[in-house]
């Protein structure tokens, strides 16, 4: 069967996201190598000694490491969506569903601070996640992702 327009959409924009993180990624690890250089010299420069240089390469390891994760489950599941695989349907549909979770978090988190622009763009985001699932979910999709059938020889 045909991989349909919007699956191929979502894979086209899961390898975009998988493009974005490692530049991210790239970033925070040149990124902290650098501010962990600042602290360094500003340390030597007060006499307090080299102690706290490495927090910020460490603290831009850290995080260059989660982006890498994130980019990795993005391509997963791109790949997944792009070989039309019912395994990469469903973990698209189970890592929406947990960013979905995290967005309404983050909506409460927003509404006790109250900002409105976090909760508009919450709210954007929890409308793509829910479109995403409910678009995964339609019946003419998933037939997409069932393999096909052998027909028995009479």
């Amino acid at each position: 069967m045909n991989r349909p327009t919007g699956v191929t959409v979502l894979a086209i924009l899961l390898f975009i996201g998988t493009a974005f993180c490692a530049l991210i990624a790239v970033a925070c690890f040149v990124g902290g190598a650098f501010i962990g250089s600042f602290i360094g010299a500003a340390a030597k420069q007060s006499g307090a000694g080299a102690a706290g240089a490495g927090i910020g390469a460490a603290i831009g390891a850290v995080v260059g490491v989660v982006f890498i994760f994130i980019g990795a489950l993005n391509a997963v599941c791109g790949f997944g969506l792009w070989g039309l695989k019912e395994w990469g349907r469903m973990l698209t549909i189970i890592l929406t569903g947990i960013g979905l979770v995290f967005a309404v978090l983050g909506l409460f988190v927003s509404m006790l601070h109250f900002n409105l622009i976090t909760m508009f763009l919450t709210l954007v985001r929890m409308g793509i996640a829910v479109l995403v699932i409910w678009y995964l979910m339609q019946p003419h999709v998933k037939a997409a992702f069932a393999p096909p059938q052998a027909y028995a020889a009479r």
